[in-house]
């Protein structure tokens, strides 16, 4: 029965290393992916619509190829051409 015991804290241990792991994931990526408020979504997508780089069929930017309609959302993320930044983060 010891064997079973073992393997049972062990598995727990892994369990919980990999709840760990993904706490630690969701941390980096939600340091990007939050939404600014429409103002600011608006400005940044009529850069982008104003811009030589970008795809209006696809509504997409020729250097980084995303998708302006999401990424203009995403406060952690800028135009790869700097036309406007990344938003910090405020917490609630």
């Amino acid at each position: 029965m010891g064997d079973i015991e073992s393997d049972m804290d062990a598995s727990r241990w892994r369990y919980t290393d990999l709840i760990q792991v993904g706490v630690n994931r969701w941390s980096k990526l939600s340091e990007k992916f939050w939404r600014v408020p429409s103002e600011i979504k608006d400005r940044r997508y009529t850069a982008c619509k104003q811009c030589e780089h970008f795809i209006s069929a696809t509504t997409q930017c020729s250097k980084c190829l995303c998708a302006m309609g999401i990424k203009t959302w995403l406060g952690g993320f800028a135009c790869p051409i700097e036309k406007w930044p990344a938003e910090k983060h405020v917490s609630e």
